[in-house]
């Protein structure tokens, strides 16, 4: 019996040396306890999902019907098509949509991108008055909302599928 397996590559958001630095696994861990995101990507893209497993053994088995089985010495065959339709989930934000939910962060456009996760801007003013130590912090002039689960890009990069045999 085969399994499709979804999950991240495990790597750290930061300096793996850093008092509580994170990895992608354990992120999204909690964002799989807290939001069931993968589990609402599968309910919702289940007849991609089929389709797109049901082609990959399509082709395996085209290919041992014509003799070539170096395919199936390959313990885990990758799922380029899922992967792909899951970044669009997250991208168009389908799980916000879906679910009703909001991610308050997002929503507020907070990104750990930067180094003050709600951003900075010198305000133009404080620019040509000479005083460019004046900032204003947040949504005053980076509250665009960004999608729920692109944060910093990493968890949505990491992102894998595939099917052990």
């Amino acid at each position: 019996m085969s399994t499709l397996h979804l999950g991240v590559i495990d790597v750290a958001y930061s300096d793996a040396d850093t008092p509580g630095a994170q990895t992608t696994y354990q992120v999204a861990k909690i964002l799989e306890e807290k939001y069931e995101v993968m589990r609402v990507f599968v309910q919702t893209h289940e007849a991609d999902i089929v389709d797109a497993v049901t082609t990959k053994y399509r082709n395996v088995l085209n290919r041992v019907m014509e003799g070539n089985t170096s395919q199936l010495n390959q313990r885990e065959w990758m799922m380029p098509k899922i992967v792909d339709e899951f970044r669009d989930y997250l991208s168009t934000d389908e799980w916000q949509k879906t679910t009703g939910r909001t991610i308050g962060a997002a929503k507020r456009g907070i990104s750990h991108r930067f180094k003050n996760p709600e951003g900075r801007a010198v305000r133009a003013a404080s620019i040509v008055s000479g005083k460019a130590d004046r900032y204003v912090k947040g949504p005053a002039e980076f509250g665009l909302p960004r999608p729920a689960f692109i944060d910093t890009g990493l968890y949505r990069r990491s992102f894998q599928a595939w099917i052990t045999p």
